[in-house]
């Protein structure tokens, strides 16, 4: 008995096309880049606390900070109604920023 469950076992095996799925949501096209951090152990020890009770990785956290501050700094974060429209495309009135360009 233990053989053909066996042999089912390595049928349904072999029909199952393994993958590998990145929780970070990176594509293909986007591959991983590693980044070092150096940092004492008590803040590290915070920073792995505070990830953990939000229930996600410590690289998911940095991440995620990294990215919202990269966010506020390169793009802009500001409500619609600071948004401004004239001839040469969409502005924010509060930091300037060009958030489309019109085509003459």
């Amino acid at each position: 008995m233990s053989d053909n469950l066996e042999a089912a076992m390595q049928q349904v095996a072999d029909s199952i096309k393994p993958t590998v799925r990145r929780s970070t949501g990176a594509t293909d096209e986007d591959p991983l880049q590693q980044v070092l951090i150096r940092a004492p152990r008590s803040s590290h020890q915070r920073w792995k606390d505070t990830a953990e009770r939000l229930g996600i990785s410590l690289a998911e956290y940095v991440r995620q900070l990294c990215d919202a501050r990269a966010a506020e700094i390169l793009d802009c974060t500001h409500p619609q109604s600071e948004i401004r429209f004239n001839q040469w495309g969409h502005f924010c009135h509060r930091c300037g920023y060009k958030l489309s360009y019109r085509k003459p």
